[in-house]
């Protein structure tokens, strides 16, 4: 019996070298079904990228004439999937990630022993510290609009179980084709942050699962793009997170209030900015959506 086909995509976003070691680790993997696709957002220059004779042997590389963020260069990879109908899966991976070579096969055997799930993800650990992880399963919280993570258990951790979670951090995600034509193509109006919690939202309400696997990892290094707690940070995710409270918050008025009075509580403590905030809570209320030109 064959292997599923998995189309692996990667955005590129003025991190060639980045995206090179993603790729090395991703060629060094036990499973061998799969291409892998990567998207550059437009970046500043591309000619680097072009000529790069390793990349361009091993993958292949779609170049966007504009950066519309994280869900529309994924969406571009995710459409050179679609159109090519011998893909079982799309590995949905961040470029500022490396992966253990058991990755794709054990994300394959937990979506085959669980049929009602879309998707499928794995615990993140920290490029620089395997032993620090920044995501072990995790749940959202439609009445206030909070993504509830999950504290990692060695002792339950070592078991190797499979749970189901209600949100998965769109730096890893294996997602069926089937599920897609069904449920669509990622939401391009948040432009950075908050899109994969609502993905995973419009999964749920198609009657679908997320799965996590403790069996595998891989090494983040941790907000790369966008350095860490920044205002570009802050600004969208308090924008999209209110749009998603809006959207799949089950008591929204509950929600809005919560992150009203946890955005000042965040700025009293100095964690986060007023301005971006503001910023944030601002164009929620005018409507406005996808790339800022403040941020």
């Amino acid at each position: 019996m064959n292997k599923p086909n998995v189309a692996i995509i990667l955005i590129n976003y003025n991190a060639l070298n980045t995206t090179k070691e993603c790729v090395k680790s991703i060629l060094e993997m036990d499973y061998e079904n799969y291409e892998i696709i990567i998207v550059d957002n437009a970046s500043e220059d591309i000619s680097s990228l072009k000529s790069d004779e390793y990349l361009n042997g091993h993958c292949h590389i779609i170049y966007s004439d504009t950066n519309g963020g994280f869900s529309y260069g994924n969406n571009l990879g995710i459409k050179y999937a679609l159109d090519h109908n011998d893909f079982d899966f799309v590995l949905i991976l961040n470029n500022d990630t490396t992966v253990r070579k058991d990755l794709l096969a054990e994300l394959i055997h937990s979506a085959e022993m669980h049929d009602s799930a879309a998707l499928v993800t794995a615990r993140i650990c920290h490029y620089d510290d395997h032993e620090k992880i920044d995501y072990c399963g995790a749940n959202f919280d439609r009445k206030i609009g909070m993504v509830n993570f999950r504290k990692w258990d060695k002792e339950n951790g070592s078991s190797k179980r499979d749970i189901k979670v209600t949100f998965a951090t769109g730096a890893l995600w294996l997602l069926r084709i089937k599920a897609i034509q069904e449920v669509g193509l990622m939401d391009e109006e948040y432009f950075m942050y908050g899109e994969d919690t609502e993905y995973c939202c419009r999964l749920i309400d198609h009657g679908y699962d997320l799965c996590y696997t403790d069996r595998t990892e891989i090494y983040h290094k941790i907000s790369e793009s966008t350095g860490g707690n920044s205002p570009f940070r802050q600004y969208y995710i308090m924008r999209n997170g209110l749009y998603n409270i809006k959207k799949y918050g089950t008591k929204p008025i509950i929600g809005f209030i919560y992150q009203f009075l946890l955005s000042i509580y965040l700025i009293i403590i100095g964690r986060n900015h007023l301005k971006p905030m503001m910023d944030g809570w601002t164009d929620y209320l005018k409507k406005r959506n996808g790339r800022s030109s403040k941020y």
